[in-house]
């Protein structure tokens, strides 16, 4: 009997298009390659940094997060320190300032600053040695102004909420204030003299006191002559003050001035400019000079995760030479490889997964990529025409790179040629090298020896250029900094996977498809970390242990132990080294095991260094993979629950299962009288290795509980999914005995196998979540399908033949006590599912 879970329809079928837009996409995309990060979710070739200055890397592109980066790239206590080191003079380093300002503990901080005579013996080794420490000794004027702000310390360092209300002491912070105020006037010293009227308009305007903050900054700080950021982080406080007393627009072109040159506070910046919700039109009034006036229109544009050349135009057309052209012409281009680009590589319908939430599908998203990528080409040629940009190529490059998006190929190699006779920078160069790879590969009708050595040389430049970013140290510690600055790595990995690899399985050359995919994920998990905490095979691309063949592996093995292998083949197996060897010869003893050629099974997991699994498994789905040990050949008449073997027995291997059925193969011609029990045990471990048995790790990388059902997809699925071998090993059997017993077994067993063929009807693929009436139309459909499944499951055509011709045996009775079909089968109408309670049928028979 069928176990039902009730629950409404509206959360199954957002459930249910999660998993259609997860698993929607080419085989190619679902077979290889890790799970996308916030900072690699799209193909991209080309590089977001093109540009000189790398302090925007905040803004670029990313259609999944409100910025590229939520931290500054320019840090402000560094920038202060550098400042101070280079005023106290005496070879002080800013890390030794950085270590007294931002470094010490509450109570060593005290014991320096606030307690300062006579306590040097009280002082560790670390700070007496300090060399800011020594000079700021011998300057009693900052030092005086550190002992200052020192004590107004506990003011300044409120929770984010707090800022939004006047504290309650606020007449602590205007005497602080005053105090600072009045030491500035007093101050000969310029450097101290600023950061004292900082000091005063800080605590004016934390303490709820805007105006005279603002009083403060146009008095004494707006034109005070200096270089210093401290004028910056005036400046942010005057803008936060002009926006506090109401005067929203000012506020927002302050805020505006501190994102254009002062880079520690620019995502600060950037976030109160569009806080403040102030039409960009307004300001360009107010704005004086085509720089700010460009800025202007830039911040907005960062703001658009959409496409639209409004303010890359206006940014060219005020200052031409701004940095921020590239900036924004580059986003421009990673929308399209994301909305555009990504979708067409991958074969992806669906556009809910990429951020494109108010297009429902592919089509209407792609029309508007298809009218937008000439329009945004026809402005990169006006830049390289026009020359006015400081690096006029990008218009160049840019140009090209849409044309091969378009597949116009002789339209990107004649924008790419006009550059032979110029000088461009490096990042250029290489973004150059790149497309024209690109577009070398997309002139190749077959790839053959002649094209390949085409090819080589721009493979092996990517190759040196991969290789010299793999030992970057990770910028930052949640582990996603690589990608922000590995630009080639995850390039090269595309190419290989997305380009180049379809390239060869248009040409039915798996083994070398299998080779790009190989070297294409490599070029991310690098190999010293290819196998840390997986054994042997599970360490391999989804493609290799998914559809490579024995007949695959044999190819690509003779090309590795061959001595004349061609430049091009020696570039792409030059990461496969003596460790992944083993994980190689474990996919071919896999696929040997799946196309029953247990002999050469034999001999490849013979090949494999001994690797001892752990007996107990804690986490089912753990990365290290600890299966607990299995009998393969005990049959059960229920799939669920499992049967596993105690703890301490050893269990079968791949290796030992392999040399099993090796024998029993052997034995059935070698021993006919007892060949249908050999015939029979030979259907066990094939249905055990099988989705359904406890085993299935001997024949699948993978296990998901959407897989019962599903159609076959890979070669191996009409015995890992459908067990069909095992159902005619079982009728095998049942024709070789005389035993009416044993001929029950053999036809129940004949039964399980059978079920295994009916496919579960597709959830119903509709998204549309309002309209109630065509929702329910859909699921109407979809109960109906279900139904006519379940009779068929329950129709099974062995059931009729185990109550004609055995119902008088023992095992038909413990058949009949065990099994829910059979019962349902036997009884006079047929079991339905309940319309509003269904979600998903999980049958004790057929699933774990």
């Amino acid at each position: 009997m069928p176990t039902l879970m009730p629950r409404s329809k509206k959360l199954l079928l957002c459930f249910i298009s999660l998993i259609v837009i997860f698993f929607a996409g080419a085989v190619i995309d679902l077979a290889c390659g890790p799970e996308p990060d916030p900072y690699d979710y799209y193909v991209s070739f080309f590089r977001n940094n093109v540009q000189k200055n790398d302090g925007y890397r905040s803004f670029y592109f990313n259609g999944y997060l409100f910025l590229n980066d939520q931290t500054e790239q320019t840090s402000e206590s560094y920038i202060n320190a550098k400042e101070w080191a280079k005023y106290i003079g005496y070879d002080v380093k800013a890390e030794d300032v950085g270590y007294i300002f931002y470094g010490l503990d509450r109570k060593t901080d005290s014991i320096y600053f606030r307690t300062h005579s006579n306590s040097e013996k009280l002082l560790p080794d670390s700070l007496r040695e300090n060399q800011f420490i020594k000079a700021l000794d011998k300057n009693k004027s900052a030092l005086a102004y550190f002992r200052m702000i020192k004590e107004t310390e506990p003011f300044v360092t409120r929770s984010f909420d707090e800022w939004k209300v006047a504290p309650k002491n606020g007449s602590a912070y205007h005497a602080f204030a005053l105090a600072c105020l009045k030491q500035g006037q007093k101050q000969k010293d310029r450097f101290l003299k600023l950061r004292y009227f900082y000091q005063a308009q800080r605590l004016l305007r934390y303490g709820g006191y805007p105006q005279e903050a603002s009083d403060v900054y146009d008095k004494y700080i707006k034109e005070f002559p200096s270089a210093s950021h401290i004028k910056g982080w005036a400046l942010s406080i005057q803008a936060g003050a002009e926006q506090y007393c109401g005067h929203k627009e000012k506020a927002a072109l302050l805020f505006a001035q501190v994102f254009a040159n002062y880079p520690e506070r620019r995502v600060q910046a950037y976030r109160d400019y569009h806080a403040i919700k102030v039409p960009a039109e307004n300001l360009i009034k107010m704005a004086s000079g085509k720089r700010e006036k460009a800025f202007i229109y830039a911040i907005n544009g960062f703001h658009n995760p959409h496409i639209g050349l409004a303010s890359l135009k206006k940014v060219y057309n005020t200052d031409p030479k701004s940095e921020l052209v590239s900036l924004l012409l580059v986003r421009e281009i990673n929308k399209i490889e994301e909305g555009y680009l990504t979708p067409r590589i991958n074969g992806s319908k669906y556009y809910g997964s990429i951020g494109y939430w108010n297009h429902a599908q592919y089509d209407s998203v792609k029309d508007n990529f298809v009218t937008y990528i000439p329009k945004l080409r026809a402005f990169c040629d006006q830049i390289a025409k026009q020359g006015q940009y400081a690096e006029p190529a990008l218009g160049n490059l840019a140009s090209a790179y849409l044309s091969w998006i378009q597949g116009n190929t002789k339209k990107g190699f004649e924008s790419i040629d006009s550059l032979k006779s110029k000088k461009i920078g490096t990042k250029l160069y290489d973004q150059e090298q790149f497309i024209r790879l690109l577009l070398l590969s997309q002139s190749i009708t077959k790839l053959d020896d002649s094209t390949e050595n085409v090819l080589l040389p721009s493979l092996t430049w990517l190759d040196k250029k991969v290789k010299s970013e793999i030992h970057l140290k990770k910028p930052f510690q949640d582990g996603w900094g690589d990608y922000d600055f590995k630009y080639f790595a995850p390039s090269s990995r595309d190419f290989y996977i997305k380009v180049l690899a379809p390239i060869y399985l248009k040409q039915q050359d798996t083994a070398k498809a299998a080779l790009c995919i190989l070297r294409g994920e490599k070029t991310i998990i690098p190999t010293g970390e290819w196998d840390v905490n997986k054994p042997y095979g599970f360490d391999m691309p989804a493609f290799w242990q998914n559809y490579l063949r024995p007949v695959h592996i044999r190819t690509i093995v003779g090309w590795q132990k061959g001595r004349n292998k061609s430049p091009y083949m020696r570039l792409l197996m030059s990461e496969i080294n003596k460790k992944m060897m083993y994980s190689i010869d474990h996919i071919w003893g896999t696929a040997c095991l799946r196309e029953h050629k247990y002999n050469t099974a034999v001999k490849m997991f013979s090949r494999i260094p001994h690797v001892k699994k752990p007996k107990k498994k804690d986490d089912y789905w753990s990365e290290v993979y600890a299966f607990l040990p299995v009998d393969p050949f005990v049959e059960s008449l229920n799939d669920y629950p499992q049967r596993y073997l105690h703890i301490d027995k050893p269990g079968y291997t791949q290796l030992t299962f392999a040399k099993t059925m090796a024998r029993l193969q052997v034995k059935v011609k070698s021993d006919p009288r007892n060949s249908a029990k050999y015939y029979f045990k030979i259907a066990t471990g094939l249905y055990n290795i099988s989705y359904h048995g406890p085993a299935w790790y001997f024949s699948s990388y993978r296990w998901a509980a959407a897989d019962v059902g599903r159609k076959p997809i890979y070669y191996y699925d009409t015995d890992y999914i459908q067990t069909r071998s095992a159902e005619k090993y079982y009728l095998k059997a049942r024709q070789l005995s005389s035993d009416l017993e044993f001929k029950a077994r053999c036809t129940f067993m004949a039964a399980k196998c059978r079920q295994k063929r009916v496919v579960h009807p597709p959830y119903p693929d509709y998204y549309d979540y309002s309209n109630e009436k065509e929702l329910d139309k859909q699921y109407k459909i979809y109960d109906r399908k279900v139904d006519l499944y379940q009779e068929k499951f329950q129709r099974n055509i062995y059931f009729t033949d185990l109550q004609q011709n055995y119902s008088t045996t023992k095992f038909y009775k413990l058949a009949v006590n065990e099994c829910s079909y059979l019962r349902d089968f036997l009884s006079p109408e047929p079991i339905k599912t309940p319309t509003k309670l269904r979600v998903i049928v999980i049958d004790k028979n057929t699933s774990h």
